[in-house]
């Protein structure tokens, strides 16, 4: 089954917003709630959409954990806002030097996940002056947008417990061939879904998706270079009082429970998030039980 994607009417909402005394970035990011609703109520969803492989039922070698996660300050996110400092920020995580069209590509793809518009065949030259105009003059790392509200990739979850498992027990091998706890976690720990919404309880104790953050946070930094010490300022979106609910496949009886027990009690005090040397992102683990 097929269904077109609806059109989206810029005329009808240019109109709209024409009428409303919003500031660039709100009229932005009022597009950008709008173009999503309309295809929220409007897109019809085949029944059954939930893609299964066929072995997924016929072997047992997953364990399947349920876990859930209350953060206890402000959480915050790690990726620019400004397309300029989005590809600076790609190449310092890739290592690629060369191939301005794959690196632009990669950093377009992510500036439309933290919620901007791009247009395609829009030049690079555009694209960063627009960002810049959303994100303002000064650093500023936000949040990825959906259609139900901000979210986190769920590969930080499994960044966090590499981490974790690497501090914790630094010279252990685990498993029938000895890895190390890093590797172990990297090959043997999978989150089962790609983003990872992220809540908050409403007046009635539910947790609900987060539109927005509540706010940016300035941290100021300090870096020394060719022209000595200097200040930085850059500017985090935030949520405050988050909560995380996530699944987790683990290969069968490789990792014990007592050692789940010690990675969740660190990664509670080593945080999830940027700035997690300033003590932001700490949390607390309300469940971690065994699910079907």
């Amino acid at each position: 089954m097929t269904t077109e994607m609806p059109v989206f009417d810029e005329n009808d909402f240019d109109q709209f917003i024409s009428e409303v005394d919003l500031t660039p970035l709100e009229e932005h990011m009022a597009r950008v709630a709008a173009r999503d609703a309309y295809r929220s109520q409007n897109v019809v969803k085949p029944k059954g959409e939930r893609l299964v492989g066929i072995f997924d039922d016929s072997t047992d070698i997953f364990d399947r954990f349920r876990v859930e996660i209350k953060f206890t300050g402000k959480l915050m996110p790690g990726l620019p806002m400004r397309a300029d400092t989005m590809e600076a920020f790609i190449r310092a995580k890739t290592g690629l030097t060369k191939g301005d069209a794959e690196v632009q590509a990669m950093a377009i793809a992510a500036l439309e996940r933290l919620g901007m518009e791009i247009k395609p065949g829009t030049p690079w030259e555009d694209i960063v002056e627009m960002s810049k105009r959303v994100a303002g003059d000064n650093m500023v790392n936000g949040f990825m947008r959906g259609p139900e509200g901000v979210y986190a990739e769920t590969r930080c979850i499994k960044a966090m417990l590499k981490e974790v498992a690497n501090i914790l027990f630094p010279k252990e091998k685990w498993g029938p061939t000895g890895k190390g706890p890093r590797n172990a976690v990297a090959e043997w720990v999978f989150p089962v879904d790609d983003e990872l919404l992220i809540r908050r309880a409403n007046a009635d104790g539910e947790y609900v998706p987060v539109v927005e953050p509540d706010a940016k946070h300035l941290f100021i930094g300090h870096v020394s270079g060719a022209t000595g010490r200097r200040s930085t300022l850059t500017y985090y979106e935030f949520v405050e009082d988050a909560y995380l609910v996530f699944d987790l496949l683990v290969l069968k009886d490789r990792i014990k429970r007592d050692q789940w027990q010690k990675m969740f009690r660190f990664a509670q005090e080593n945080g999830f998030g940027s700035l997690r040397s300033q003590g932001f992102g700490r949390c607390k683990v309300l469940s971690f039980e065994a699910v079907k």
